[in-house]
Formats: C-alpha cells, structure tokens, sequence
C-alpha cells in the first residue's frame, strides 16, 4: 500500500511518500516503514521485514488498536476449558472433569443459595452421581463468551435418568478461569419444566395481576 504525507519546513510544503503495510494479525495497526521502525521521516526508505515484527507481536500478545495479537491470555484458556469440560463430560471421564477444577474451587447457585459449597471434592462427588443416575448424559454449549478471565456459558444436559425419567437441565454459567484451572463458578440452573403455567399465569402467580394487553 502507497501512502503520503506533508509536512512544513521554513513554509515551505514537502511531500514525503513512504509504503505502508497492515499486519495480518491486527488490520488496525499501520506502520510506516523505515530504516527504524519510528522513523518515517526519510525519502527512499527501504522495506522492513514485517513478518517478523508481526510474530514479534504474536509471541508477546500484545494489544494493538484495540485488538490481542495472541490469543493467549487467561479469557482465551477459559474457553478452552469450557471445551474440554464438555468433552470430559460426553466422554463420562469424571477424574478428568475433576481434573479442571482448582482444589478449593467455590460454587454457588443464587437461585438456590442452599446449594453453594466449595471444594473439588464435592464438585467431584457430585458429578459422580449424575453421571451414574444419568448413563446417558450428554452435553452441549451453544455459546460462550469471554470477560477477563471470566467465561459465560449457556450449557444444555440431557438424558435418561435409571428410573427412565428424561433428564433435561439447562443453565447459564459463569466460571472463573485462573492458569487454567476453574476457581469459581455461578450457575445459574434449572430443570426445564414439562407442561407448566405459560407466561400470563407465570405473571400472575409473581406479581398477583394478570398481564392486559392494551387494545
């Protein structure tokens, strides 16, 4: 890419041309090329090997124009975590789920405050029984995203209970990832309800008044 520049000396207006080349990493960032990497003020200037620079770049993870060159902060490993806990969990592999979690991992559930508790062991103990009481459990993520080291999920299980009762529970999860290891989590869970009240008696039952449409 050819681009140009003016600039004033003594009054006099000077027009400087110089190559310009965007980093594939990061199509923000625009580098003039020179003998340095911060001098631009020279004609004839010849090509720098921006490969190298780039990779430079790459291997630091440097932020540039808003963008992270590498994708290896924490928030990128907890999505991978989230992947290899879906895997773990359709592969019935409990000691690799557990595997996962940091040893004094916390866990709470505000819709159900009762239910928080902390430890690997519990969250090991748990998993255990769901999985024998569901042979068949399966799971799914449709979405995640990433803040921090902070990962939101929506997750989807499902199966089989021994009984032969469908298994059906879905949730929106918030787990903090920390070198790799999740220490926290929020879960926001329920059973999906079969049947059930639709939402103006849902309404109702909340508030005490019927939702009126206006004509």
């Amino acid at each position: 890419m050819r681009g140009s520049a003016a600039t004033v000396h003594a009054g006099k207006r000077r027009e400087r041309s110089f190559d310009v080349r965007t980093c594939p990493t990061s199509p923000q960032l625009f580098i003039p090329l020179g003998q340095e990497p911060r001098c631009t003020s020279h004609l004839g200037v010849r090509l720098l090997d921006f490969e190298v620079i780039c990779q430079s770049l790459r291997d630091r993870g440097t932020i540039v124009g808003g963008a992270r060159v590498k994708e290896r902060d924490v928030a990128a490993t907890g999505i991978e975590v989230i992947r290899q806990m879906v895997e773990r969990t359709n592969a019935h592999d409990l000691e690799g789920m557990a595997a996962l979690m940091h040893e004094d991992y916390q866990s709470e559930q505000p819709f159900h405050p009762a239910r928080g508790f902390g430890g690997r062991a519990q969250m090991k103990a748990n998993w255990g029984a769901i999985l024998t009481g569901v042979p068949d459990l399966r799971a799914e993520v449709p979405a995640s995203v990433q803040d921090g080291d902070v990962v939101w999920s929506e997750w989807h299980w499902w199966g089989t209970t021994e009984q032969g009762e469908p298994f059906d529970l879905r949730a929106i999860t918030q787990f903090t990832v920390q070198d790799g290891l999740v220490v926290r989590g929020r879960l926001f869970a329920e059973l999906v309800e079969q049947g059930g009240a639709d939402i103006n008696d849902a309404v109702e039952a909340q508030s005490g008044r019927r939702p009126e449409l206006e004509d």
